[in-house]
């Protein structure tokens, strides 16, 4: 196949042509579908209901602390470590809460339970 360009005179840039080709040849990849992997498997690939239920609250809550800006969204390098893992600021300061929280009730231990059991922030 042959692909020509244009220079655009607005810009003086190379512009792709409003076309599209097909090769003659191709290779064709069945992709299987979910009932062709063995449910250990397919469970590693593929969200629950409830774990999808889990990322959207969590992206929800992400995503307010970050007054619903995508410009304002924060970088791996804007996380804060606890408990050894990157987790973002809007749960730090949730873990922080609970913390005082739980400090003032006398019950420290339950803070650092709650902590434990914390799998990716999604139970928070």
């Amino acid at each position: 196949t042959t692909t020509t360009s244009t220079t655009s005179r607005k810009t003086d840039t190379m512009v792709p042509p409003k076309s599209v080709t097909f090769e003659n040849f191709v290779t064709v990849h069945l992709i299987p579908t979910r009932a062709d992997y063995p449910e250990g498997i397919a469970r590693n690939i593929w969200t629950n209901r409830e774990e999808m239920r889990q990322n959207a609250y969590r992206n929800t809550l992400e995503f307010s602390f970050e007054q619903f800006d995508w410009t304002q969204v924060f970088e791996e390098k804007d996380m804060v470590w606890i408990a050894g893992e990157l987790i973002h600021p809007a749960h730090a300061i949730v873990l922080e809460h609970r913390r005082v929280e739980c400090s003032n009730s006398n019950s420290r231990q339950d803070f650092f339970r709650a902590l434990s059991r914390r799998r990716a922030c999604s139970t928070f």
